[in-house]
């Protein structure tokens, strides 16, 4: 995740009292295997609708 947080961050900064490794450890939660089988194949969210969520949240959690 701290790789994909590398791509993600891109010209953003993070919020300013998040570190890279908790950064990190958020984006697990909310983009992790885990996350993805609940949403897509146990509460039937198309894929769409779970990437459009996901980048949502990301968006809030990570950055200002």
């Amino acid at each position: 995740m701290r790789y994909a947080l590398a791509v993600i961050k891109g010209a953003d900064p993070l919020r300013a009292q998040l570190r890279d490794h908790e950064a990190a450890d958020i984006l697990w939660a909310v983009a992790g295997p885990d996350m993805h089988r609940l949403l897509v194949d146990q509460r039937h969210w198309t894929a769409d609708r779970y990437r459009r969520w996901l980048a949502d949240a990301i968006d809030r959690l990570l950055f200002d």
